[in-house]
């Protein structure tokens, strides 16, 4: 199974994992007084302790809420093609894909090859994405714990916990999907790895 092939590798571990990092890279914490964004990690190894305790812009589930951005959208095309790049290129080169069209058609194989890649695409960003979640539940405290008015809690959360969990869930793996996209086409004429994966 072609979704098999571009989960069940190391590409697609490495894509979680680097989606994960790439997550830290995102802007926790902005200092008015100085305009100064502060990244996740910034904002663990050089923001005074204080603030992490008293300012819910750094509460765990608004920096998990920021996720999906900074670096993340620059580097996301080439991450999500490591999981179906791998696989798909050595079919081509090693002429086990003209075996495989022949027994199952063109379209249908290379339906196959696009919907997996769309799959395993979305599935290794969300997976990122839930491995940051958790790593910011349990670096930064929750925003229960801290002093928030009806009035600001509902300005910077406007939905509920479990709602804006899933909905950042359900857009990394949509941003996943789609961002495989230009490798998928790029691989279809381009038989060479590294071209693939850098060129988006």
């Amino acid at each position: 199974c072609d979704l098999n092939k571009s989960i069940i590798n190391i590409g697609f571990a490495g894509a979680v994992l680097l989606t994960t990092v790439l997550a830290f890279t995102s802007s926790a914490y902005t200092d008015l007084a100085t305009d100064k964004s502060y990244s996740v990690f910034e904002s663990l190894f050089t923001l005074d302790k204080n603030i992490l305790r008293t300012d819910p812009m750094l509460s765990s589930v608004l920096v998990f809420r920021n996720g999906l951005s900074g670096y993340i959208t620059m580097f996301l095309p080439i991450v999500v093609a490591f999981p179906f790049m791998v696989s798909f290129c050595a079919e081509r080169n090693n002429g086990l894909m003209r075996f495989t069209i022949s027994r199952t058609g063109k379209l249908r194989y290379y339906l196959s090859k696009f919907i997996s890649a769309l799959i395993s695409g979305g599935f290794a960003v969300m997976l990122g994405i839930a491995v940051y979640g958790i790593a910011c539940a349990v670096l930064f405290q929750p925003l229960s714990e801290f002093d928030v008015s009806a009035d600001q809690l509902q300005y910077i959360m406007q939905d509920s916990t479990g709602k804006t969990i899933i909905k950042m869930l359900a857009v990394a793996f949509a941003y996943g999907a789609v961002s495989t996209l230009p490798a998928f086409f790029l691989s279809s004429f381009c038989k060479n790895p590294y071209i693939i994966t850098c060129l988006p």
